[in-house]
């Protein structure tokens, strides 16, 4: 279906979408932790997006709700055109151009390279025979995934704890509730072995913090410390 070149950015640990709205370029993150694909405000208002209030409400971490969806007349990724489009206002003044979620490739097949940062996108209706045009010396691991909604989650070990995680290509870095923490492993956030990292988008009630678990396992791939 088409191939699509994203660019590196965070400490190359992000990766950018280039899309057209309404003839003009602008970069999404490709975030599979988003439930839909979104535009930010500032977009919005530059491009001058006709904007009326639907059903879905979009809260942040912060707790800020839109409600917002803003109309495109024309929407462009690779070579795929999409015609009057709805996208959803980020709810949150992260200083980026939107997300771009996989609901819009729940229909297809995706080969996500980050080593080239490339994304291809293939019809699920393909001819019979080899689908898999790569080669590759040695297989590193399979892991199987599990589709929830547009979330893809996979199993891990944590420490010899069986959890679902989501791979979330909009974070980051890899993380666990608070309440999750707790639960399983007993933590108690703030002391000398689980210390306070930072804040979330600069709002100091979010605050974030730190452990150093044993080993994280997934398929054939154990991360030590």
């Amino acid at each position: 279906l088409t191939l699509i070149h994203m660019t590196r950015f965070g400490d190359g640990l992000q990766e950018r979408i280039p899309v057209t709205i309404n003839g003009t370029v602008k970069s999404f993150v490709f975030d599979t932790g988003a439930f839909f694909t979104q535009v930010s405000r500032p977009v919005v208002e530059e491009l001058k997006l006709p904007v009326r209030q639907g059903r879905i409400q979009m809260f942040d971490l912060a707790g800020n709700i839109s409600r917002d969806q803003a109309s495109i007349h024309e929407f462009i990724v690779g070579n795929m055109h999409g015609a009057d489009q709805v996208l959803q206002v980020m709810p949150n003044p992260l200083s980026i151009d939107g997300l771009f979620a996989i609901d819009f490739f729940y229909q297809t097949d995706i080969d996500l390279d980050f080593g080239s940062d490339t994304l291809i996108l293939f019809s699920p209706d393909h001819c019979a025979g080899q689908v898999i045009y790569w080669t590759s010396p040695a297989s590193v691991g399979v892991v199987p995934i599990t589709m929830d909604g547009y979330h893809i989650t996979v199993p891990v070990m944590l420490d010899g704890k069986e959890e679902r995680a989501t791979i979330d290509t909009g974070a980051t870095g890899s993380t666990i509730t608070i309440d999750e923490a707790k639960r399983l492993f007993d933590i108690n956030v703030g002391d000398a072995d689980t210390p306070q990292k930072g804040v979330l988008n600069g709002d100091a009630t979010l605050k974030t913090y730190s452990h150093q678990f044993k080993a994280l396992a997934f398929g054939n791939v154990a991360v030590n410390n």
